[in-house]
């Protein structure tokens, strides 16, 4: 579309609201003006649907034809997606696999340098108590040794994938919470203020009076 054609017609528009604008200014200070300012307030109504009109008249049909091309894209994207979403899960029931067997390898290895702790530790008492304190001596010395060994949890690296580790919750007792992660409800306490307006008596909340005008167009 030949925007360059839409400019005489917008600077049309914009120098009417620009005069529309000038007048709203217009202190109000007595019942004439203040009927001066309605009648130009639907005078402002008016001419800012006319420009809505012009403007959907343009963008409309670019709209549906937006809604179309994207209506031809959704079906593959949305199998790519889907696809990516088999494969992410893929790679992560991988990792927590791997992670799984490393603490379980990790838990037999510690409990593992426990049982040599104490069978050497044991060995040393024996050999105390036949006397033989330097035999004793090297077992407890050996115990001291005994480290269980650091198991690490399988992760190939890729080039541009990555893994990122994060955290989610689900609340399985709203009553147990604490006030701090509590939030007000805002459309309950609205619902009331709305329905008795200044007798809405809520401990910790201000009713607000405002005065809105609403005006048809000419």
């Amino acid at each position: 579309m030949d925007t360059q054609s839409l400019l005489p017609e917008i600077q049309a528009a914009s120098h009417s609201a620009t005069e529309l604008q000038v007048a709203a200014a217009t202190p109000i200070v007595s019942a004439a003006q203040y009927g001066d300012a309605a009648e130009l307030l639907k005078r402002i109504k008016g001419a800012f649907k006319d420009v809505d009109a012009r403007e959907h008249k343009i963008t409309d049909p670019l709209m549906q034809t937006l809604k179309e091309v994207r209506d031809l894209f959704r079906g593959p994207k949305t199998i790519l997606e889907s696809a990516e979403g088999a494969i992410k899960a893929g790679l992560a029931t991988y990792v927590h696999e791997q992670r799984r067997i490393a603490a379980e390898a990790q838990r037999k290895a510690d409990e593992a340098a426990v049982h040599e702790i104490a069978r050497l530790d044991a060995l040393a008492k024996k050999a105390e108590a036949r006397g033989e304190v330097e035999r004793a001596e090297q077992f407890r010395t050996r115990a001291d040794t005994v480290v269980a060994p650091v198991v690490v949890a399988e992760k190939p690296k890729v080039t541009g994938v990555s893994l990122r580790t994060s955290f989610d919750f689900e609340i399985v007792d709203a009553a147990m919470l604490p006030r701090a992660f509590l939030a007000p409800d805002e459309k309950r306490i609205r619902q009331v203020v709305r329905s008795l307006g200044k007798d809405a008596n809520i401990p910790g909340v201000r009713v607000i009076e405002r005065t809105d005008v609403a005006a048809t167009s000419v």
